[in-house]
């Protein structure tokens, strides 16, 4: 299963819930990790070294700098990027599709965006 870094603007319910729907699910927040305030460029750095996908709301600044990543060659494990305008049951259902549904390497050097529908 996917390991996740979730990243300062993805709602702690968000989080929660995705805990109490997939006991299983390896999440971490930036919070948990000490990362609060963290420029997105060494956030994807830190979730490179300790192997795990980013779970952003950011569609403006993160795909760029994932990009960026993967151009110059430098490990990327993924970005889910979540549009906010959808209920947080609905993303919910996105989410444990697509962390169940793909492994690590398939999302490796991906930027996925949810809703998938």
């Amino acid at each position: 299963m996917m390991r996740l870094l979730a990243d300062e603007h993805i709602p702690s319910a968000l989080v929660t819930g995705l805990r109490q729907l997939m006991a299983e699910i390896d999440i971490e927040t930036v919070n948990d990790a000490g990362l609060n305030g963290t420029l997105d460029a060494e956030l994807l750095e830190w979730a490179a070294e300790h192997g795990r996908v980013m779970v952003t709301m950011d569609q403006k600044t993160m795909p760029g700098f994932a990009a960026l990543r993967i151009d110059v060659g430098k490990p990327m494990p993924g970005v889910i990027v979540l549009h906010g305008g959808h209920t947080l049951r609905h993303l919910l259902e996105e989410l444990e599709l697509l962390t169940t549904c793909l492994s690590e390497d398939d999302i490796q050097n991906q930027v996925m965006r949810i809703p998938l529908t």
